[in-house]
């Protein structure tokens, strides 16, 4: 409970009152004093008593028209609020993190159904605390701030890009989302049976190594191994912020992700997730399948970012990097540095996609399934993270962002778009040919469609 100027103004009276009576010995004036004092006093009690009794009646609720938003779309946040206020003179202030922000006033009258307009630029989860209650007698001289209702959380997603597409060569492959890729057929781990191709059937389902052998075409159906446990590894390093706002190669590779998260939380594996940045390597979740364990996934692939390091979230440096910082002259920094010292620095990699594998093959025994999503900007790192995967014959999914398709204005001549398109082609062909690899496309569907269609024309031309 906090006094306001109204009451130390009424209380300076009765200072005053008092004062000149000892002053002026004049003793009648304090009977004004004391009456001034017994009134403070007796709207104190009656002050405390109505808080009391409003702060056992109060029922708080609040919640959002929506379970998540995406990046400056606004959620309604509604605040319910029910009790019995008497003559108090009651406002309500919704509480918000500094991530969000409100288009609507921010003070509120006590009854009234609440409904604040919220929206964020930052993708992430965002907490609105309870509601703050400011409360005030009837003439103004007390006031008291309660919090009270649960805390809500407000999940903003980033931004997606339009027409994500993901498959070989310009085919979209929605199929390939999740699925047990260990060996190079249609996709379960554990060969089942041989059978006759049948024209109502995909081309992509011919198991050509069989059809060599035998007369006719064939294909083979797998048996889905179950808990099968996959690791994501998202490249996430300054690079792949090449594009246009909202439409990075970031913003395509962390979309394909939360699509193969997706997919392989319907089968019910688990997932764990490991992230790249321009620090090195991070084991952001461990394998699981719980439904919590997966939403700390599905979050971790929604807050990476591939932003310069001026605007990548802060890290403390490693232990042994900041013993070089140590003071070696105190007594404390002697010390410390005695077990810091016994501690080498990690190693940076050169291939940190490969490092990614390994690491991942390192907190995980047994055989576990990759799908790694990057760029082709470097193709040895990616041709060596694929070996990293198959002494443990480790399947292997490989998504790929060919930059050709990213870069600002390389479109503008797209013969020489067509041609370098077609060098990431045969790459990617490189590494689907190699068994227990799935090597696909991510790209924008437009500029895909612009550079396939001038392909075309060149072909024909030359032909």
């Amino acid at each position: 409970m906090q006094p306001t100027r109204r009451f130390w103004g009424t209380a300076g009276v009765g200072v005053v009152l008092t004062a000149a009576a000892v002053l002026f010995a004049r003793p009648l004036l304090f009977v004004p004093a004391a009456a001034v004092f017994a009134w403070l006093l007796a709207s104190q009690v009656a002050f405390v008593h109505a808080l009391s009794r409003f702060d056992d009646s109060l029922a708080v609720t609040q919640s959002f028209d929506r379970e998540a938003t995406v990046v400056d779309d606004p959620a309604v946040l509604s605040i319910t609020v029910d009790g019995t206020p008497a003559s108090l003179s009651v406002t309500v202030r919704p509480q918000m993190s500094a991530g969000l922000i409100s288009e609507s006033e921010v003070d509120h009258e006590f009854g009234d159904l609440i409904q604040v307009s919220l929206r964020s630029p930052v993708a992430g989860t965002h907490r609105v605390s309870s509601p703050e209650f400011e409360i005030r007698d009837p003439i103004g001289l007390f006031s008291e701030r309660l919090a009270r209702g649960p805390p809500k959380q407000l999940r903003v997603e980033p931004r997606r890009p339009r027409r994500v597409h993901v498959g070989e060569g310009g085919d979209t492959i929605a199929a390939s989302f999740g699925e047990h890729t260990g060996s190079r057929g249609e996709g379960g781990l554990v060969p089942a049976e041989l059978r006759e191709y049948t024209t109502a059937e995909s081309a992509n389902r011919i198991d050509w190594k069989a059809t060599a052998r035998l007369p006719t075409t064939h294909v083979r159906e797998f048996e889905a191994e179950t808990d099968l446990a996959t690791i994501l590894i998202i490249d996430a390093r300054s690079g792949l912020d090449i594009g246009t706002d909202g439409e990075t190669a970031m913003d395509y590779l962390r979309a394909a992700a939360l699509n193969y998260l997706a997919a392989a939380k319907s089968l019910g594996d688990p997932v764990g997730c490991f992230g790249i940045d321009d620090d090195g390597v991070r084991r952001l979740v461990a394998p699981t399948s719980s439904t919590r364990g997966l939403e700390r996934v599905r979050e971790a692939i929604s807050d990476l970012t591939s932003e310069s390091d001026s605007g990548r979230r802060r890290r403390t440096p490693p232990l042994a990097v900041r013993s070089r910082q140590l003071d070696r002259e105190t007594t404390f920094g002697r010390t410390l540095a005695t077990y810091t010292g016994a501690r080498p620095p990690a190693a940076s990699s050169a291939d940190p996609v490969t490092a990614a594998v390994r690491s991942a093959r390192q907190h995980h025994s047994g055989t576990v399934q990759f799908a790694v999503f990057t760029d082709d900007a470097d193709r040895a790192d990616v041709r060596n993270a694929v070996g990293a995967a198959k002494p443990a014959d480790n399947p292997i999914s490989v998504f790929l962002a060919p930059r050709v398709l990213y870069e600002p204005g390389s479109l503008a001549e797209l013969p020489r778009a067509a041609e370098r398109y077609g060098g990431f082609e045969r790459f990617r062909r490189t590494l689907a040919n190699l068994e227990g690899v799935r090597a696909m496309e991510v790209a924008p569907g437009d500029r895909l469609d612009t550079v396939l269609e001038a392909t075309a024309i060149e072909g024909a031309s030359t032909a």
